[in-house]
């Protein structure tokens, strides 16, 4: 892997987090939680149009436990939860330039046959 790689997804997922209307009055501590750890997984999907990212979607692999630890507090998620089980969540999606229609449509290719579970959270 090209070592400028995760940076560069980092900035792509920062700025779609600073262009959505939910995500950018998030602090930078829901970040680290939210996005770090779905990378070093490679458990996330980053849309882009003409090098610009439109679109990320991240998702955790979850044991029972810790879905209902997640259920409980949305922010109590570690690393090592991230890949705990096979209860698969959704932790964010950001389509802020109207693209929620392609990133489904990769998801569902994606994971044709997957159950994914999904919260909205306003922190």
């Amino acid at each position: 892997m090209n070592i400028n790689k995760p940076l560069e997804i980092l900035g792509h997922v920062s700025w779609l987090w600073a262009s959505s209307p939910l995500h950018r009055n998030w602090p930078v501590s829901l970040f680290a939680i939210n996005v770090l750890p779905a990378i070093r997984a490679n458990q996330y999907a980053l849309l882009t149009r003409d090098n610009y990212p439109v679109a990320y979607c991240s998702w955790a692999n979850l044991s029972l436990e810790n879905e209902i630890k997640y259920l409980n507090d949305v922010t109590s998620l570690v690393a090592e939860d991230w890949t705990s089980g096979d209860r698969k969540w959704f932790i964010d999606w950001i389509a802020p330039f109207g693209d929620n229609g392609a990133l489904y449509k990769y998801m569902r290719k994606k994971f044709p046959d997957e159950l994914f579970r999904a919260i909205r959270v306003d922190p």
